[in-house]
């Protein structure tokens, strides 16, 4: 903001917004009934508008990147079906017992994909702080390195 550069009003806005929420739910507590109206009316929304927007994002690189190419894409490509099939409603009428299966891919394979990028993601972040702590890494001031 200090620099103003291209947008920045947007920046401005999100910190008052977040400092007025944190002041407001302070002094009329959690459950208050004006804390209840900001997230009922106001952070419910702004999720629901995000999702969406999310999915839209996700079916089009899904449509753009499922294209049958090698055995890895056909994988993904058989197991994102599945689960589409296995959360919606009629997967269930037109398979019985797809629900089952796709609660087992999310369970298993999942999981355990997310375990190992939460572990990436985990030893990063301790790089990433070692480099700050030696003063190797000054690009998050602003200053470049």
């Amino acid at each position: 903001m200090a620099r103003q550069r291209p947008k920045w009003i947007y920046s401005a806005i999100a910190l008052v917004a977040m400092v007025l929420t944190c002041i407001i739910t302070l002094a009329d507590g959690v459950n208050g009934e004006i804390a209840v109206f900001l997230y009922d009316n106001i952070a419910n929304r702004i999720d629901s508008a995000i999702y969406a927007l999310l999915g839209f994002y996700v079916c089009s690189a899904a449509y753009r990147s499922f294209k049958l190419k090698n055995l890895e894409a056909g994988i993904l490509l058989v197991s994102a079906v599945l689960l589409m099939l296995a959360q919606a409603p009629i997967g269930d009428a037109m398979f019985p017992g797809i629900s089952k299966l796709g609660e087992w891919i999310l369970n298993v394979p999942n999981s355990a994909g997310m375990r190992g990028i939460r572990l990436g993601a985990g030893i990063g972040a301790y790089a990433a702080s070692i480099r700050v702590i030696l003063g190797l890494e000054r690009s998050w001031t602003g200053s470049g390195s």
